[in-house]
């Protein structure tokens, strides 16, 4: 079970889940993609760590943000997973390569095409950034993938 240093958590979001559904889930991935690494269970991902810190130095950059002179703030990230290399079709991806860049994202109001309900669109913020990079953009390699990165007494490993 997860330790906690002092009383129960309690969310703050909705969108929390039982420990016996992310159970089911993540070990769900990991049954899935095995075969894509030779069916080592212990070069699977499981996840990414990202420190608040780069996280938060994300959003701060971006707060500003804005399109067409319209205030568009960063209001989260998003997670695409990368490779370093092309894998050939049915090909395993080699251990420790799946990777993953941090995108700023805004959120942008949309109607749905009931026209009756306003849902939310989260866009990326891809722009060129000042940076030793020659032709850098607003995205960041901080993720840390787990493996390694893991919590070895993590009930979700």
């Amino acid at each position: 079970m997860p330790q906690h240093s002092s009383s129960e958590h309690e969310p703050k979001e909705l969108n929390v889940i039982t420990l016996e559904e992310a159970m089911t889930k993540t070990n769900n991935w990991r049954e899935a993609i095995k075969s894509q690494f030779d069916n080592r269970p212990g070069k699977v991902p499981h996840g990414f760590y990202i420190s608040l810190t780069d996280l938060t130095e994300i959003v701060n950059d971006f707060k500003d943000h804005k399109v067409n002179g319209q205030p568009r703030p960063c209001v989260g990230a998003r997670i695409y997973f990368t490779l370093p290399d092309a894998v050939a079709p049915g090909g395993s991806i080699p251990a420790d390569a799946i990777s993953g860049i941090l995108v700023p994202c805004y959120e942008e109001a949309i109607r749905t095409s009931s026209q009756t309900n306003n849902d939310s669109l989260f866009r990326d913020i891809i722009v060129p950034v000042k940076s030793a990079v020659k032709g850098a953009y607003s995205i960041y390699n901080v993720t840390q993938p787990c493996p390694p990165m893991c919590d070895p007494n993590s009930p979700l490993v």
